[in-house]
């Protein structure tokens, strides 16, 4: 592309014309409105000034990135080598969730160096304006899937919680997923197809090039529907982890520590609802109003991904802070922490049918008990295990007799 004059002067190109129409458009000014001769509308009809918030945006953009990169990269070599550990369908889906989000504050770095981002539009060129806009375009489909992804990470973590409890428990995580494919699926086609043709929208050169203005669904009012629907789902994710972590029978200690995580969970929830209510008061002036968007949307970017990953930080925690994960034989088999003994739990606990079918088999029962560790549990579970143990011995002794009796 040959040289570009700024937003307000002259065009220089045949280019800056058929961004400064297609910006126009983008406004919803008609071309009937508009004359060349004004080089642009005259509301950015102004003199180029020095301020910027560019370089602070690059850096903050640069810190979220290393810091997801960080945390995720954590999570991920905690599961696979940590023996206690095993990796599941949520860190399978968090990869490319993190993926998303680096892409997507890669994206916030590149519309400030090309773009312009940070700026007033009057202080970028027309081929600024036509690089932000693209990439602004590209982004919010982006943040849609990432955004998206997240949260079925972190749902299937809760399905992994509640895999042993209340079948509703179960029914209620399927059914958010089926509803969070839903979301991403629609949201990636609304995206897809906003306009006709489909790629005008995302260069304002294309845009400004067609006969007639492109037939497009609003932007506002696309995004602003997304973002209701996305805060619904944050907020609805958060009610589920809560109602759930408060019917666990656990200490007060543990219940407080697990809800300081969910709080992390509540900033993100304060950012996707942020992004809907931050007025846009600068607007037109896009590229310096598109600023306080952009901050929320990395706060609910950042903050979801860390929310995800931070319940399995918690195996780097000393043994002595994590006594509230065994602090019952029914969470010891919950824990994700003990993820890989799930089906040795099942096996050594109550449920070997075989223990009860005769006197033959007492020992056998007996001895599917002395398996468990239990200088590994506090003096509260060893009390709950012998009472377990009593009753198990008082079934086994009541078969015999019945067993003689017959």
């Amino acid at each position: 592309m040959s040289s570009s004059a700024f937003v307000g002067q002259q065009p220089a190109s045949n280019d800056d014309q058929l961004i400064i129409r297609g910006y126009a458009r983008t406004l919803g000014i008609r071309d009937d409105m508009m004359e060349f001769s004004q080089a642009s509308p005259p509301f950015v009809n102004r003199q180029p000034s020095s301020t910027s918030y560019g370089l602070s945006n690059i850096a903050s953009m640069a810190v979220a990135i290393a810091l997801v990169v960080l945390i995720t990269g954590t999570r991920l070599c905690l599961r696979v080598f940590r023996k206690n550990l095993s990796v599941g369908c949520d860190d399978c889906v968090i990869i490319p969730a993190v993926i998303g989000a680096v892409a997507w504050f890669g994206m916030m770095i590149v519309m400030a160096v090309v773009g312009g981002a940070g700026k007033h539009v009057k202080d970028v060129t027309y081929s600024e304006l036509n690089d932000f806009y693209r990439f602004a375009r590209l982004s919010e489909l982006v943040f849609w899937i990432t955004a998206g992804l997240t949260a079925i990470s972190i749902t299937l973590f809760n399905s992994r919680l509640t895999s042993l409890t209340s079948g509703r428990w179960a029914v209620a995580h399927n059914t958010f997923l089926v509803l969070l494919i839903g979301f991403i699926a629609i949201s990636l086609l609304a995206s897809l197809f906003q306009c006709t043709p489909i790629m005008v929208q995302y260069s304002l050169i294309d845009f400004g090039s067609l006969s007639k203005p492109p037939q497009c669904i609003d932007s506002n009012t696309l995004s602003s529907t997304l973002s209701i629907v996305h805060s619904i789902f944050n907020l609805a994710l958060l009610c589920l982890s809560t109602i759930f972590i408060y019917q666990i029978k656990m200490s007060t200690g543990t219940k407080t520590r697990l809800s300081s995580i969910f709080l992390i969970g509540l900033i993100s929830c304060t950012g996707s609802i942020m992004r809907l209510v931050v007025p846009h008061q600068d607007y037109p002036d896009i590229i310096w109003a598109y600023k306080r968007q952009m901050a929320w949307s990395a706060v609910d970017l950042f903050f979801a991904i860390t929310a995800a990953s931070l319940p399995v930080l918690n195996a780097l925690l000393p043994k002595s802070w994590r006594g509230w994960m065994r602090s019952t034989p029914r969470l010891a088999g919950l824990s994700i922490f003990n993820a890989a003994n799930e089906k040795k739990s099942n096996t050594t606990a109550f449920a070997n049918e075989k223990a009860f079918q005769g006197p033959e088999n007492t020992a056998n029962a007996i001895m599917l008990v002395a398996e468990l560790d239990k200088d590994s549990f506090t003096r509260r579970t060893e009390r709950r295990w012998d009472e377990a143990f009593e009753k198990l011995s008082h079934s086994v002794t009541t078969h015999q007799i019945r067993m003689e009796k017959v």
